[in-house]
C-alpha cells in the first residue's frame, strides 16, 4: 500500500480524494495546508495527521502537490530535498503540470503509480 501526502487543501484538494479513494493500493496517510483550520478540519474528516508546513512531511510513499500552479516548482524541490518523501533513487512527488516547470519532475517507468 502506497501513502500518500496531500500538499494543500484547497478547492481541487476534493477531487483528488475522491480519485485516490477509488484507487487501488493507494490510501492518503497525511495532509498539508498552511490554513492550519483547512488541513486540522481535513484531517479529522479522513482520519490521518495534518502538518501545516510541508517540509515537516514524513513516513509517505509520494507526495501530491495540490497548491496554486506558480508555487509547484518551489514545493516540489522543497518536499525533495528537505524530508524523507522519496524522490532521489526513486522518489516521487507529483505535481500535475510540473513537466513545464521543474526537471526534478518523474516517476520512475515501471513503479506502481505508472497507471495513475
Amino acid at each position: 500500500m502506497k501513502k500518500i501526502a496531500l500538499v494543500g487543501c484547497g478547492r481541487i484538494m476534493g477531487r483528488h480524494i475522491e480519485a485516490i479513494a477509488t484507487a487501488p493500493g493507494i490510501e492518503i496517510a497525511m495532509v498539508c495546508d498552511i490554513d492550519e483550520a483547512k488541513a486540522k478540519k481535513t484531517a479529522e474528516r479522513l482520519g490521518v495527521p495534518y502538518v501545516t508546513d510541508y517540509r515537516r512531511i514524513q513516513g509517505v510513499d509520494v507526495a501530491a502537490i495540490l497548491t496554486p500552479s506558480g508555487l509547484h516548482p518551489q514545493h516540489v524541490t522543497d518536499i525533495a530535498e528537505q524530508t524523507d518523501t522519496p524522490f532521489y533513487g526513486g522518489r516521487q512527488v507529483m505535481a500535475m503540470d510540473l513537466l513545464s516547470y521543474c526537471p526534478f519532475f518523474f516517476i520512475p517507468s515501471g513503479s506502481d503509480l505508472d497507471a495513475i
